[in-house]
């Protein structure tokens, strides 16, 4: 049998035996890496939700994470696996925050740099330039990212900015990036995409680096939103489906429409936690 398939085994029986301290497995030449990415939205130490948890959560959830034996990787290095160019622990988590909140500045890098990890911040344009212009800008409770948190944050070493449009993040008149009924396909094409170079042209004139991750808000997407971002230069993109990724080396078609488990704050880290490892440890099966 290959040397891939007693790694797996190895995992396995080290999650089984030794739960908190099972160790990571290199990733092979040709081979494939288990991705489990996380999706974060707003942190707030007075209260919790659907989408919001506690500053302290998240640390916890890091280093449960990390007990169980996942290796938290960046954008960077997932590009880099993909294409063929670094090896990478076969059991790998992600961490993502969606819309661009201020307290992702105020409470998530704090925590990041204490942990090592790095995380990718995807951001909404249109609400950026609220917190810019409004001056109402630095309030964790309601308040988004300005452009010049965003440099703060990208500066820092531990956050990636990608993009979550610039204002097609809305119900009306169309969900997301879904498309207009009757819209051609050269139609769809042209908004989409003239959305994509707002936010990126806005970025890059504040020294923000022209994205190469993008989530789709609400998790919608299509083959053509898919095309889009390939033109552009994109790398990743980014679901809402849950599930646990495979990452083949040296093919970037597999860092498109990734699946993210949503971190609901009404549970508490062990709950979480456990529930990606039986995710992870169900994909192994398979």
């Amino acid at each position: 049998m290959k040397k891939g398939f007693f790694c797996i085994i190895l995992i396995l029986l080290l999650s089984l035996v030794l739960p908190f301290s099972a160790p990571t497995v290199e990733g092979e030449s040709g081979g494939e890496i288990s991705l489990t990415v996380v999706m974060y939205h707003s942190l707030l130490k007075s209260k919790r939700g659907v989408y919001v948890l506690s500053p302290s959560a998240l640390q916890e959830d890091i280093r449960g994470m990390k007990e169980r034996g996942f290796a938290f990787v960046s954008p960077e290095d997932l590009r880099k696996y993909a294409k063929g160019e670094k090896d990478l622990p076969y059991k790998c988590a992600l961490i993502t925050f969606d819309d661009g909140h201020y307290n992702n500045l105020l409470y998530a890098l704090p925590v990041l740099k204490e942990e090592g990890v790095c995380a990718l911040v995807s951001v909404v344009g249109k609400f950026c330039q609220h917190s810019t212009i409004s001056g109402d800008s630095h309030n964790p409770n309601y308040s988004y990212l300005t452009w010049a948190d965003l440099k703060v944050l990208q500066d820092s070493g531990f956050v990636e900015i990608g993009n979550h449009t610039y204002a097609l993040h809305d119900f009306k008149p169309r969900f997301g990036v879904g498309r207009i009924k009757g819209e051609s396909d050269s139609e769809y094409k042209k908004v989409f995409g003239a959305d994509l170079d707002k936010l990126d042209s806005i970025l890059e004139e504040n020294g923000i680096k022209k994205p190469t991750a993008f989530a789709f808000p609400f998790g919608r997407y299509n083959r053509l939103a898919e095309e889009v971002l390939k033109e552009r230069g994109y790398c990743l993109s980014f679901t809402c489906c849950e599930g646990i990724n495979k990452i083949e080396k040296g093919n970037l078609d597999s860092l498109f429409l990734l699946k993210r488990f949503n971190r609901n704050g009404n549970l508490s880290s062990t709950a979480f936690v456990k529930k990606v490892q039986g995710e992870f440890m169900k994909a192994m099966q398979k």
